[in-house]
């Protein structure tokens, strides 16, 4: 029963340790983005940075912070898109971002059988995400 507490604890301990590093990456790219405003650079370095985040919560287990991460992805990417002061190919790549965020989150909602909830994002992606 040790060897069990003790493996647990230290796989506990590993995730921890990995969730922390891909949260700091995370928040130093999304200062980078609040401080300096969106490009390409900047939108891609924000949606790695928060799809590490959200890989390191799956691949653990952890469905409730995976989910919160991708939401936060899919809102900041919805709200870059919308701001009619972004450039065009910013706008752009939000988009494909956000239709990404958006898949992985209708993916999670169809291995809960939650398919209303995946519908629901889907039509408030459909209807906010023309880029004109």
């Amino acid at each position: 029963m040790d060897c069990v507490m003790t493996w647990l604890t230290s796989e506990i301990d590993d995730y921890k340790d990995r969730l922390q590093t891909a949260t700091s990456e995370f928040f130093l790219a999304e200062m980078n983005l609040n401080r300096h405003g969106p490009s390409e650079k900047r939108l891609s370095e924000y949606y790695h940075a928060s799809l590490d985040v959200a890989l390191t919560a799956r691949d653990s287990g952890d469905d409730m912070s995976y989910l919160l991460c991708l939401k936060k992805l899919y809102t900041r990417m919805m709200a870059e898109l919308n701001d009619t002061n972004n450039e065009l190919c910013c706008r752009s790549q939000c988009k494909v971002y956000a239709l990404d965020s958006l898949n992985l989150t209708c993916q999670l909602y169809k291995g809960y059988d939650v398919m209303d909830k995946a519908k629901i994002l889907r039509t408030d992606f459909a209807k906010r995400s023309s880029i004109t």
